[in-house]
């Protein structure tokens, strides 16, 4: 599953915020977890260097739906250009594997900030 949501390039031609795409994506990741085995992995896009502004509405919109269900766990890669990749795993706290992929995500996205 892949949810793009994108901006347009002109600042002069903004679209307002749409405040039902918020409970549309808690519907798409309600729906995506009746399977208890999926897991959601995401990564803000850094090509506009608007990553922190995306991965802080994300939060808050798992906030505002949180519910004992799901966990958020966060990690960040940071290159040797200074920039900073955030990446997120949302799994079921009843996933049967639920400690052996946090586990795997943290050593992924850990083993990239270690020194070589």
């Amino acid at each position: 599953m892949v949810i793009a949501i994108t901006e347009r390039k002109n600042s002069d031609d903004k679209i307002p915020p749409d405040a039902f795409i918020m409970f549309t994506i808690a519907d798409i990741v309600t729906d995506f977890f009746k399977n208890r085995e999926r897991i959601i992995v995401y990564i803000c896009d850094t090509s506009d260097a608007r990553h922190l502004a995306r991965s802080h509405k994300f939060g808050l919109w798992f906030e505002k739906f949180k519910t004992t269900q799901f966990m958020k766990v966060d990690a960040f890669i940071i290159d040797e250009m200074g920039v900073i990749y955030i990446n997120t795993l949302i799994l079921h706290r009843e996933n049967p594997y639920f400690v052996e992929i946090i586990d795997a995500f943290r050593k992924v996205t850990g083993g990239y900030t270690e020194d070589k």
